[in-house]
């Protein structure tokens, strides 16, 4: 069998194996099992009875869902004839005479070719050499060899031109062009793009903007699962570029994820989108890495694997990532991920009518405290947008966020006072609040037993809040609030909370009722009620609380450091944090 015919083969058992597995897989939040209707047959076309073909919502729109239905049914047809077969190719009929295209070039350009082709590889032979060539007139948007204007592209948007072109040259039998998309694909694993890959191993896209578990994690799915494709052909990768990316995985994609899910703060604008907050396809991820000869550090990406099915323990690791800062706070028990703001940096973005409430994402100090990995997910319905966790911020309603979230935003943090630093186990990120009416020091302590959380001379509007966390509560019995003195604590999910000020630490349990349509304009407008757990200071000057693993309390906290000059602790270890500021001059000192 030839390189060609293998890659070929090996592309279809992975189309069937990621469409037709074991796994419960969804196609737009529904359980694919089947949850759509039955195709509607004409004397010459099938298509959906539910979807609106005249739909042109520019995200979530209505006709993709024709083509990933198809997916799911071609993956499962298997080499079957008959008449199922008849019915996907009459539905594949309907969908190239009519050349369905979307206001947003990224489905025409990408969307649509992807699932087509993918679609085309599963059929094989039964499609007909009369419909194939229709077909690949609509997959050769995507190609590079019909639109090299791609290769401008960068991160995901390249890869995703990468992985068309390569269907294309199987589809076609080009072995040149997929030798030349093996060398597109090694180009894009580096780290000293504008966009992609940092050198600290976080994942930029749309400008110097955290996008790990967003761009990042299609970014990273798709490097895996073409490396595997390519492997040991005379197309594969060199050595080289698959060390480099299993470094991204173990020093970057790693740092971001806890089990099941990922880190809420490295998904931007997805956060709008129901199981934004899955860490599936970078399990997915992590599995072909295992199955591909050549990779150096087999047990840990094993180990890794394990961690996120969930039948192993996380990591211990602590690392800021400078170029993204961001600090990441591991442990057996838990994942603490701290974002900070800077006037050189994206906090988050907008667009599309996603994140419309996602203003507090950028404003920095956020937390994202996981145990389980199920803390957040699919809380964006519900959440108060104003108290995101750890963030200091003004009282603002949903019109005023939505007021401020419109068209396309990237807003950036309003000085460059923020710092990180990490050192065998420990760390610390610190910065200074601006802008909204905000004045402030915050610093986040990484600790072995979790994250101590300083704030002194902060001052901002009234009804300004501090949040500690507003997470998903999976034990609810009755709704309840309280007020937390000094050295009080409450408990809730994997987490310990402990104020260690005298200004009282609000906490309640709620049912709180949203829909998706709050954060994304193309959502069901359907209701949804959560158990909410929100615990915040009010109207905060100096505060100073802990977030610790359940059960282990404050014992290893021997002294507090709180001042504009100086925030930091000392532990009964005998290490310490500190950070010290003179003026615009700011460090960081672990011992």
């Amino acid at each position: 069998m030839s390189d060609l015919s293998i890659v070929t083969q090996r592309a279809v058992e992975m189309l069937r194996l990621e469409y037709c597995g074991a796994q419960p897989r969804y196609v737009d939040g529904v359980n694919v099992g089947w949850g759509f209707p039955a195709l509607v047959k004409d004397s010459k076309y099938a298509y959906f009875p539910d979807i609106d073909y005249g739909d042109k919502t520019v995200s979530a729109w209505q006709c993709r869902n024709h083509l990933s239905r198809l997916l799911y049914m071609a993956a499962a047809l298997g080499d079957a004839e008959g008449e199922k077969l008849w019915e996907i190719l009459a539905a594949i009929d309907f969908w190239v005479d009519y050349n369905f295209i979307n206001p947003n070039w990224w489905h025409n350009r990408i969307g649509t070719p992807s699932m087509l082709a993918a679609i085309c590889l599963l059929l094989g032979g039964r499609l007909g050499d009369e419909r194939l060539e229709k077909c690949l007139g609509i997959i050769s948007r995507g190609s590079i060899s019909h639109n090299p204007g791609i290769l401008k592209d960068t991160g995901a948007n390249l890869l995703w031109g990468v992985r068309i072109t390569i269907y294309y040259a199987l589809l076609t039998r080009d072995e040149e062009l997929l030798q030349k998309a093996s060398g597109y694909l090694a180009g894009e694993i580096k780290t000293d793009g504008y966009e992609g890959i940092k050198p600290d191993y976080s994942f930029h896209q749309h400008g110097p903007q955290l996008y790990s578990c967003g761009y990042g994690r299609s970014f990273t799915s798709d490097v895996a699962k073409l490396i595997y494709l390519l492997s040991g052909t005379k197309f594969s990768l060199s050595k080289e570029k698959m060390l480099l990316f299993e470094s991204f995985i173990l020093e970057g994609q790693r740092y971001f994820t806890r089990r099941g899910a990922v880190d809420y703060l490295a998904v931007g604008r997805e956060i709008a989108r129901s199981c934004a907050l899955s860490s599936d396809a970078i399990r997915e991820a992590v599995f072909y890495l295992l199955q591909t000869p050549g990779y150096g550090s087999y047990g840990e990406l094993q180990s890794y694997y394990d961690s996120l099915c969930g039948i192993a323990c996380g990591f211990s690791g602590t690392k800021y990532f400078e170029h993204s800062y961001f600090l990441s706070h591991n442990r057996p028990e838990f994942h603490i991920g701290v974002q900070g703001a800077h006037a050189d940096f994206v906090g988050t973005e907008w667009g599309n009518g996603e994140n419309r409430l996602g203003y507090n994402l950028a404003r920095g100090g956020n937390l994202c405290l996981l145990s389980d990995g199920r803390e957040y997910f699919d809380l964006a319905p519900v959440w108060d947008w104003s108290k995101l966790p750890g963030t200091v911020s003004p009282p603002y309603t949903d019109e005023e966020l939505r007021s401020i979230c419109t068209g396309w935003g990237g807003p950036r943090g309003k000085n460059r006072d923020c710092i990180g630093y990490a050192k065998d186990g420990l760390g610390a990120l610190a910065f200074r609040l601006e802008g909204d009416g905000l004045e402030g020091y915050l610093a986040y302590i990484a600790f072995d037993e979790g994250l101590l959380i300083l704030g002194c001379g902060i001052k901002g509007p009234a009804g300004t809040t501090m949040t500690v966390d507003q997470c998903l509560v999976s034990e609810f019995s009755v709704e309840t609030a309280g007020l937390l003195k000094k050295g009080a604590a409450i408990s809730c999910e994997g987490f310990e909370y402990t104020n260690l000020c005298s200004s009282p630490l609000e906490y309640s349990i709620k049912m709180r009722t949203g829909s998706w349509k709050r954060v994304n304009d193309a959502a069901a407008d359907e209701q949804i009620t959560l158990p909410v757990f929100t615990i915040y200071y009010d109207e905060p000057s100096d505060i100073a609380c802990a977030v610790t693993t359940r059960g282990k309390g404050t014992s290893t906290i021997a002294e507090i450091y709180n001042t504009t000059e100086c925030q930091g602790a000392r532990f009964a270890s005998g290490r310490s944090i500190v950070v010290t500021r003179n003026g615009s001059d700011i460090k960081i000192e672990i011992k």
